[in-house]
Parts: structure tokens; sequence; C-alpha cells
């Protein structure tokens, strides 16, 4: 089922880089954390309530909703992570992790409505097939290598529910500490932690492909598509607001064009952060 729903699919996804792909992907990276504020929480919920669905369908629905704007691509493959352990094993230390691709397919015609079946159809999926090994996957799809990417998924949108306000072990109190990343193994990954009422987005991606201030720009936007469907459900995606008023104010103005990284203009509907623009009449910026 899973080989059948994957057929066909784009094997590279990659949002528009801060600067051209190396040859060998050098896995390179590191990972910022965004708390998020309590009116995107509360338009989380909505739309959880609106889809009948779960966090991750919303996350994964609007996180491809972001993509299509930045890119304009109507099919993509977005990983997710899955806890596959058996319930014979429920009391074993260690991690029983796998990482599942999700399928989704935005248009800028689509409503919210529309968005939400779909990432509650992919989130659907990824728990259904958990335990089918990524690997697996790859040696069925046989997807092709290239290796200046991660094979078939390059983008990951991951939840994780934990409650660290206390950590014991018999007698003894532990603390969270997070460490440090000096790697990304994907293009860019972004984990929704929810900790009782925090939400916090961390996001790990390749430095030799995206700046800090771009990533930051995308959680942004990513919060403002959020929000804008939580408004709306009958909205279109292209037409959630994404844009500050400034960068609405830049476009309008004709002062600048949004390309991709192939020097491409993007779609209607599809204009995101100004990675790459050019004023009119000038050099590139």
């Amino acid at each position: 089922y899973v080989r059948d729903r994957l057929a066909d699919a784009p094997s590279v996804v990659e949002l528009p880089p801060d600067r051209y792909r190396r040859p060998v992907k050098r896995y390179r990276g590191r990972r910022d954390a965004f708390p998020v504020g309590p009116a995107t929480v509360t338009s989380l919920a909505a739309l959880a309530r609106a889809a009948d669905g779960s966090r991750l369908a919303v996350l994964a629905a609007t996180f491809a909703g972001l993509v299509y704007r930045y890119t304009g691509r109507t099919d993509l493959v977005v990983g997710t992570s899955a806890d596959p352990r058996p319930e014979r094993f429920a009391e074993t230390v260690g991690i029983f992790a796998n990482l599942v691709p999700m399928r989704l397919r935005p248009t800028g015609d689509s409503t919210v409505r529309q968005l939400l079946d779909g990432g509650c159809d992919a989130a659907f999926d990824a728990i259904d097939f958990a335990a089918v090994p990524l690997e697996k996957l790859v040696e069925a799809l046989r997807p092709v290598r290239d290796p200046s990417h991660p094979q078939l998924v390059q983008l990951v949108c991951a939840i994780w529910d934990r409650d660290y306000s206390r950590i014991t072990f018999g007698d003894v109190d532990g603390a969270l500490v997070e460490i440090p990343r000096g790697r990304s193994r994907f293009d860019l990954m972004v984990e929704h932690v929810f900790d009782a009422d925090a939400w916090t987005m961390f996001v790990e991606y390749d430095t030799d492909l995206y700046e800090p201030a771009t990533v930051a720009d995308l959680v942004r936007h990513y919060t403002r598509v959020i929000d804008a469907a939580a408004a709306d459900l009958d909205a279109s995606l292209a037409s959630l607001s994404m844009l500050s008023s400034a960068e609405c104010g830049a476009a309008r103005a004709g002062a600048m064009q949004v390309r991709d990284c192939d020097g491409n203009v993007l779609p209607a509907g599809a204009v995101g952060e100004l990675f790459r623009v050019e004023p009119a009449g000038g050099a590139a910026e």
C-alpha cells in the first residue's frame, strides 16, 4: 500500500536555498528554537477541532501549504517521525523511532478544509504504517540516488509531546539539557515540541543551504499560515495572509520579483519569503 501511495512521487522537494547546493551533502547544520505565541496555540487547537484530527494532521497540512507557497509545488513528500513500539516492548528502554514519508498535494485553489483533509489522510497513513522501515521503502521505490540530497525525504515535520516538569529515576532527580547540534540529517526539519501548555518549534537545518535569518522568516510565515487558516476555513491556500505588511507593500509596488533557486519567477499564489530577489531592472541582491 505504501509503495503504491508513493509511486511516481517526486524524489526531491526543496525550499529555495540561500546558497547553491553542493554536489555532495556534508550534513552540516544547527538547531534553533522558536517559542510559539498563545494566539497560534489557539489557532492550532481550532484547526484540530475543525478537522476532527490530530495536531500532526494539522501541522503536516499547514506545513505542506507553506512549502507550496514557497515553491509552487503541488506534489510533496514530507517525512514525519513515528514510534512503532510494539506493546510487548512498552517498558523497554531505548528508541523505537522510524521516519515515515507522507505524500501531500496542496494547490492554490485548495480550501483550508481540503488542505486539512489531505493532512488527516497523510497522518493516518503515517500511523498505520509506522513500522515500515524507511530503508525498505527506498529499496522498493528505488529513487534516483543523488549524493547532494537525502534519499526520498528532504523536509520533515515531526511532533513530540513531553512533560519534563519533573524527571525522576527512583530517588534521583533529573533535568532536561538541550545539546547543541552541529549537523543536519535533512535539508530542513521542523520539530513541534509540546510541553504542558508550551509549544516550541525546533528547526534543524542544513547550514550549507540556509541562513539563520531565512529559517526565522520561514517559522514566522508558518505561524501566519496557521493563524490565517484558523480564521477562515473556506479560504483558499493561495489567499491566506503569509507575508508581513512590509513584504506585501514591496511586492505590490513591483520593487522586487520572487524567484526560485533556478531563477524562475514563482507562480501566482506561491509567493513566499523573498529568498532570491531581483529589483526590477537591477542586479540580483
